[in-house]
């Protein structure tokens, strides 16, 4: 907490401590840079939420090097996340989808506008004030674009619309104590690449069908040329 320059930013603790932590503390992977590693059952509530339950995206930066994963295992901390998003693209849930981590508000409070229970919160490692544009302590493109992917599957499986007034800053929620992820996060492009994630698989998916009705058609072309050149010849 309180690093506002890049100078105070630690580098290889930036890139390597979350994988670090994951690795000496039995994070399970579950996949290409997605990982479980559980937050303590005293930091958040057990529910059993559906899609109608959760209406918007709080995204945090979590002022130090793993996202909250050496802290959300401490159960006097008292807070939670569902996902820290890494330095390098890793994506770790700490705690399930259907209950309410503590993110928004303490000690499992309901937060102002009652978001924790609505929200799913994401932290991302880094600082809020420190990661200046054009230093090497800018939010990095591996941090970016995964976090991107990830609200984009998570706005499709929630039917979270993808806008300013539902994928929100932890300031907007608690703006008297918090100011995350801070001035230099790229909100615009950040939407922009959501939604991009968010249409691609509709959008491949329409150009492989034009793709498979492109061959058809030449397959049946191809053949009613081939049928006409034997006529021809008789």
């Amino acid at each position: 907490m309180g690093c506002s320059n890049p100078s105070c930013v630690d580098l290889s603790r930036l890139h390597n401590k979350q994988m670090e932590t994951l690795l000496e503390n039995g994070g399970q992977q579950l996949g290409r840079k997605r990982w479980w590693y559980p937050a303590h059952p005293a930091n958040y509530t057990a529910d059993n939420r559906t899609k109608f339950d959760i209406d918007h995206i709080v995204i945090h930066s979590a002022e130090g090097y793993t996202g909250g994963l050496s802290s959300f295992d401490n159960p006097n901390r008292q807070a939670s996340a569902h996902y820290a998003v890494g330095w390098d693209g890793n994506v770790v849930q700490m705690v399930a989808d259907k209950d309410k981590a503590w993110h928004a508000g303490k000690k499992g409070s309901t937060g102002i506008s009652g978001m924790n229970e609505r929200s799913i919160g994401i932290e991302h490692v880094g600082f809020a004030h420190a990661m200046w544009p054009g230093t090497e302590t800018e939010w990095s493109q591996d941090l970016l674009n995964a976090s991107a992917k990830l609200v984009a599957q998570l706005a499709r499986k929630y039917d979270v619309p993808i806008d300013r007034e539902h994928i929100i800053p932890h300031a907007l929620v608690d703006p008297e104590r918090r100011t995350d992820p801070g001035p230099y996060w790229p909100w615009d492009w950040y939407i922009r690449r959501i939604k991009w994630y968010y249409h691609r698989p509709f959008v491949y998916g329409a150009i492989g069908v034009t793709a498979i009705v492109g061959i058809i058609w030449w397959a049946t072309q191809a053949r009613e040329k081939k049928r006409i050149k034997g006529w021809k010849k008789i």
